[in-house]
C-alpha cells in the first residue's frame, strides 16, 4: 500500500506541475519583400508555427520508444485531470536487472520507476516564458542540500518527504532553451518510512516560440547508475523535439 500510494502522489505532482506546448517550426517562408523595403523587409524573423494538441499528442512517445520503458500509466487527453490544451504521457519502466533482483527491488522500492513528457498548445509567446519562470523559481529550493517534509494532500495521498542534493543548469537542446534541475533524492512518507533506496529525479523544460515541454524521469539509483536520470530527460526531450519535426 505505501509504494502505491507514494507512486501515485509523484506522478500526481508531475501532472500538476508539467507544462508545454505549441510551436516548433516556421510557418512556412517569410513574406516578399516589397520595392524599397530591402533588407529589412528580408531579415525579418520568420514567426513560429502555433501547433495544436493534437500535433503535439502525435509525437509524445510510446512505452517502446522509451529505454526499458514497460507500459503506459497516464496520457493526456484521456485522463480526468487533463487541461485541454495539454498533450502528456506517463510511462512506468523495468529496471535494467535480472528477474529475481527486479524482484527484490519492487520489495523494497518507494516508487516505481518512471518519465512523463508534457506539452501544452500556447497561443502567444509570453504564457510559456511566464510558466517557465514559475517552475524555476520552485526548482530553485532542490539547488544544493534540501529536506523538505511531506504533505498530505488527502485521507490516502501525499506528497512525499524529499532529502538530497540538487543542481539548476541553463540548457539549449535543438535550438529550445530553458533548464535542467536535476537531484539526487531519498524519499519518504509523513510517518518517515520508505527511504530505503536512494533516487534520482531530473527535470527539463524547454521554450520556443509558442512551445513549453517538459521531460521528468524518476529512477531508483542503484540499478541505472549516476546520471542515469539527467541523460534519459535530455534524450527525451531531443526526441520529442526531432518528432514535432
Amino acid at each position: 500500500m505505501l509504494r502505491t500510494v507514494a507512486t501515485t502522489a509523484l506522478a500526481s505532482l508531475l501532472l500538476l506541475t508539467a507544462c508545454g506546448g505549441g510551436s516548433d517550426e516556421p510557418s512556412g517562408t517569410a513574406p516578399k519583400p516589397t520595392a524599397g523595403a530591402g533588407a529589412a523587409a528580408s531579415s525579418s524573423p520568420t514567426p513560429e508555427r502555433v501547433r495544436t494538441v493534437a500535433e503535439l499528442t502525435a509525437a509524445l512517445p510510446r512505452s517502446s520508444q522509451v529505454p526499458t520503458g514497460d507500459r503506459k500509466i497516464g496520457s493526456c487527453p484521456g485522463d480526468d485531470s487533463c487541461q485541454a490544451d495539454t498533450a502528456s504521457v506517463t510511462i512506468e519502466l523495468t529496471r535494467p536487472v535480472g528477474a529475481q533482483e527486479q524482484e527484490r527491488l519492487a520489495a523494497e522500492e518507494f516508487s516505481r520507476d518512471f518519465v512523463q513528457v508534457t506539452a501544452t498548445a500556447g497561443t502567444d509567446e509570453a504564457a510559456p516564458q511566464t510558466t517557465l519562470a514559475t517552475i524555476r523559481d520552485r526548482a530553485a529550493r532542490y539547488v544544493g542540500a534540501f529536506d523538505l517534509p511531506a504533505t498530505k494532500t488527502s485521507d490516502t495521498t501525499y506528497t512525499p518527504a524529499e532529502k538530497g542534493e540538487g543542481t539548476l543548469d541553463d540548457v539549449t537542446l535543438e535550438g529550445w532553451k530553458g533548464f535542467v534541475s536535476a537531484r539526487d533524492v531519498t524519499f519518504a512518507d509523513p510517518e518517515g518510512e520508505g527511504a530505503t533506496h536512494p533516487y534520482q529525479s531530473t527535470q527539463v523544460h524547454l521554450v520556443k516560440g509558442t512551445t513549453l515541454i517538459s521531460c521528468y524521469v524518476t529512477v531508483m539509483t542503484g540499478p541505472r547508475g549516476a546520471g542515469a536520470a539527467t541523460e534519459m530527460a535530455r534524450q527525451l526531450a531531443t526526441d520529442y523535439i526531432q518528432r514535432l519535426g
